[in-house]
């Protein structure tokens, strides 16, 4: 004996509500892990949540700022104060191209460390006053892990929709001195993973200015951003030149020369 249409018709009609209902709460369910996924932080990333806590919490942040400046400039100054000093031409031609460090006369290297809790404090204090344009571009409250020998950077992001902990894997890079390639190796929003051209774009433009030559590209594969300072970084009246930044033993590692 058939089915009557309208028992067919109303069989019908149940399938599709229930497969309605089957996909409007896997929708539902795949938003909230997204939501959820979006929203972890890594386990270094601290940030200030309070305005009490963030009171308390800024002298030490202050005291590690002005440490990191410390220990950069006096290995730096002592290096430049080490430089026999001898007369110099009236007109003196400015260097122009790659500099060739072991090939410079009256040159002097220097080096420092810089351990996690200094470079953060740096961070905290001084990127929102040199680098307010910067947070013009969505980001904010960086903060550096330098475990296991890695560059990792976390940061609060505001893009869009996008809102979370952005996590970063850093290779800094010196194929010359004062030539820096910074290669964005990794890009997640919590668990997520976040375009690193759109992570380079935005620091890129958020650092233009103050002298540096910028240039976005892509190096050994991955996205690239290229920092050239030329021959205008000084120190007193010597010039100055990064030759290295790199991760030792959970201490971030800063070397160059002065002539």
């Amino acid at each position: 004996m058939s089915t009557p249409p309208i028992s067919k018709r109303k069989l019908w009609f149940n399938r599709i509500l229930n497969i309605l209902f089957a996909t409007a709460v896997l929708l539902v369910l795949s938003l909230l892990v997204l939501v959820l996924a979006i929203r972890v932080k890594p386990a270094y990333y601290r940030v200030i949540l309070t305005k009490e806590q963030e009171a308390s919490a800024r002298p030490v942040l202050e005291q590690k700022s002005r440490d990191a400046i410390e220990k950069f400039n006096e290995p730096v100054t002592k290096a430049g104060e080490a430089i026999p000093k001898s007369p110099r031409p009236k007109k003196e031609a400015p260097p122009t191209g790659p500099v060739d460090l072991e090939s410079v006369p009256q040159r002097q290297h220097w080096q420092t460390e810089l351990t996690e809790d200094e470079i953060n404090g740096y961070l905290a204090v001084e990127i929102p006053k040199n680098f307010p344009q910067l947070f013009a571009g969505g980001i904010r409250d960086p903060r550096i892990s330098l475990k296991n020998d890695k560059l990792e950077i976390a940061c609060q992001i505001e893009q869009g929709m996008v809102s979370g902990v952005l996590d970063l894997l850093l290779d800094i890079q010196f194929p010359q001195p004062n030539r820096c390639e910074i290669l964005f190796q990794r890009a997640y929003v919590g668990l997520v993973p976040f375009s690193r051209e759109t992570v380079r774009d935005t620091f890129a433009e958020g650092l233009r200015g103050g002298g540096r030559k910028l240039e976005s590209t892509k190096v050994q594969g991955y996205p690239a951003l290229v920092i050239d300072f030329g021959n205008d970084l000084k120190s007193q009246e010597n010039s100055l030149f990064l030759r290295e930044i790199r991760v030792v033993n959970g201490s971030l590692s800063i070397s160059g020369a002065v002539r």
